[in-house]
């Protein structure tokens, strides 16, 4: 009996490097093309973005498999085509197939760490997180953004949307809680992975800092008696010792008007406040009501309201 065959060779090639998409790591541990074929004892030829053509013999399990080494793998491409052929004994047309991949052996710059408008690095005892910007030039959608605490991951990696580029950073939600104990400081760090795997440089530290203990206030109390006269009220009318590097707002309220009184940064030692003449004119005769609030870097407060005066400029009625 005579057999006919007339079906061409089977021809298959298999993903490359798992997922056909070959990042910088993938490149330099070489890369293997393998698949299958019915074609037992044939050549199959292989050629990769019309490259230097390489052939290998379908083994008896209907395998085939080529090894790239770096120097022989294409340039990034991101619609590289790699190109397998076979015949079978028979003289069937030849089979021919073509399978697309990735090269992509760039990673993205190093990513900048920020914060989002209206935040700092201080989360104080009234905040329960902060916000992170993550920025990096060449950063695109689907790029994920893995945040490292004191050179550890933590938290789920952040997967970068359309909106976010098209925003030129994505933001990253940080939960208090998620960053340790009070009082305390953590480096935080972040690295960008694109969709084939490569990785960025590691960003610069971006410290957070943990502060919920209130600023200290002590001392405040009123200079001489409860009674002042305009002179008395000129010079130094309130004295008070605030944590160093505070910011101070002395609030008096008269009958009048309300006169506030500001010091950038607290010395940490004894400080006084007094009025001038035009302060008195505002506030007007009477009971003056004293507000002191320290404010520290991390926007904790703590508030006095020790020091509070008559005020009378008007001096006794002649008989």
């Amino acid at each position: 009996a005579v057999t006919f065959d007339t079906s061409p060779a089977t021809l298959t090639i298999n993903a490359v490097s798992t997922d056909d998409k070959i990042n910088l790591s993938d490149k330099n541990a070489s890369i293997v093309i393998s698949g299958t074929s019915d074609a037992i004892g044939q050549t199959v030829t292989v050629s990769w973005d019309n490259g230097t053509e390489k052939t290998v013999v379908v083994d008896d399990n209907g395998d085939w498999s080529l090894t790239y080494t770096a120097n022989e793998i294409p340039a990034d491409n991101a619609t590289s085509k790699i190109t397998a052929r076979v015949s079978d004994v028979a003289g069937n047309p030849e089979t021919l197939i073509e399978h697309s991949i990735i090269i992509d052996t760039v990673a993205t710059a190093k990513p900048v760490i920020g914060f989002a408008t209206g935040e700092d690095k201080y989360i104080n005892a009234t905040e329960t997180s902060v916000n992170l910007e993550i920025s990096s030039t060449e950063m695109v959608a689907g790029d994920t953004i893995q945040l490292k605490k004191d050179g550890v991951n933590f938290n789920a990696a952040h997967t970068v949307t359309t909106i976010e580029i098209n925003a030129g950073k994505a933001t990253i939600n940080i939960a208090k809680s998620d960053l340790g104990s009070n009082d305390n400081t953590v480096a935080i760090t972040a690295v960008i992975t694109d969709v084939t795997g490569n990785t960025s440089a590691i960003s610069d530290v971006q410290n957070i800092v943990l502060d919920a203990i209130n600023p200290t206030l002590t001392d405040v109390v009123l200079v001489g008696d409860a009674n002042k006269t305009a002179a008395e009220a000129m010079a130094n009318v309130l004295s008070f010792t605030a944590e160093t590097g505070s910011t101070v707002e002395v609030v008096f309220t008269g009958t009048n008007g309300t006169i506030t009184r500001n010091i950038a940064s607290a010395s940490g030692t004894a400080e006084s406040i007094a009025l001038v003449a035009n302060d008195l004119t505002t506030l007007g005769e009477g009971a003056i009501s004293v507000q002191t609030t320290v404010t520290d870097k991390a926007g904790n407060t703590t508030i006095s309201n020790a020091g509070n005066f008559v005020l009378d400029t008007q001096g006794p009625t002649a008989p």
